[in-house]
């Protein structure tokens, strides 16, 4: 691991070497010819004959040159590249690990879309086996049952309830719950399947369109996604077992036809509603295109079962 330590450290090693390096330069250009000079000087002034002051002084130099001589040896295999090494080691590391967690997010996303999609192919089957029994039941001139269409639905959504923990990272130990909500007679929005953790006690309610989570979603039209519920200012209307059980909500209308198709202007078939007791459990940029292919889906089993409905009653009404 590199520090800032380590390349203050570096930083005066190539200072010193870079000073040496000026003085091995500076003895052998100057100093050393220059005493060599007066060396020669004296011998030829004293015709061969030196003292031995002479000769201690001349020890000495050589000394130094020798010094100097290794201290070059040494400063060339120096490398002077050693901060800018360091520096580009240290961008690699970075580098690295970003790579590492840019590999992490892709095995992850890679595990939840391979999720998503034996989901989805789950929920297709359903959905197939679903109208197949509707047209048997049609050609039969019989009605569906209500446990036939709470089956149908159930098998649908069930895929969910299976992988939640891989679609949507639910931690263990945390507190699930799935629903879905369709007008009664009364027009307000009521629970006709739900799946949950046994450790709840669903209350069951009823929601009017533009209250609640519920109600907002299926008024709007849109996913509606309350990350942590006890941040919002509406949460003083909830117990506070609600606010640690349904902690974070997120609302998925299904609606029967989105475009242009049909100039009627269709109203949700009911609101898809999963919660958990954790907070930000969902994500928008990983969630909402699956649930809203699911939403679709389940949109056309309920359209198919509503338009069975109403072709057995004009039938018994002959």
């Amino acid at each position: 691991m590199h520090s800032e330590k380590t390349t203050a450290l570096l930083r005066k090693l190539v200072k010193i070497n870079k000073a040496a390096q000026s003085w091995v330069i500076f003895w052998n250009t100057l100093l050393l010819p220059l005493l060599i000079a007066i060396f020669v000087t004296y011998l030829l002034n004293n015709k061969g004959i030196v003292d031995l002051i002479v000769w201690a002084l001349a020890g000495i130099v050589a000394t130094i040159h020798i010094s100097t001589i290794i201290l070059q040896i040494k400063g060339s295999t120096l490398d002077t590249m050693l901060i800018e090494y360091q520096e580009k080691s240290q961008k690699l590391d970075e580098i690295s690990k970003e790579f590492l967690d840019l590999k992490s997010f892709y095995e992850t996303d890679a595990s939840y879309f391979s999720t998503q999609r034996t989901a989805t192919r789950f929920a297709v089957e359903s959905l197939s086996y679903a109208v197949g029994k509707i047209r048997n039941s049609e050609l039969q001139g019989t009605r569906l049952s209500d446990e036939d269409t709470h089956a149908m639905i159930h098998s649908l959504i069930w895929p969910i309830v299976v992988y939640r923990e891989k679609l949507f990272s639910f931690p263990s130990g945390s507190l699930w719950n799935m629903a879905l909500y369709q007008l009664n007679a009364d027009g307000n929005l009521t629970p006709k399947w739900r799946e949950y953790d046994k450790r709840i006690k669903p209350r069951n309610r009823d929601w009017k369109p533009g209250f609640g989570v519920v109600g907002m979603s299926y008024l709007h039209k849109t996913i509606k996604y309350y990350e942590d519920i006890q941040k919002h200012s509406d949460s003083d209307h909830n117990s506070t077992s609600d606010m640690e059980t349904y902690r974070s909500i997120i609302a998925v209308p299904i609606i029967p036809c989105e475009d242009s198709s049909s100039v009627s202007d269709h109203e949700p078939s009911g609101v898809l509603v999963i919660t958990s007791s954790e907070p930000e459990q969902f994500n928008l940029d990983r969630d909402a295109v699956f649930l809203n292919i699911y939403a679709n889906l389940m949109a056309i089993l309920l359209e198919k079962v509503q338009t069975h409905a109403e072709h057995i009653n004009q039938e018994e009404e002959k």
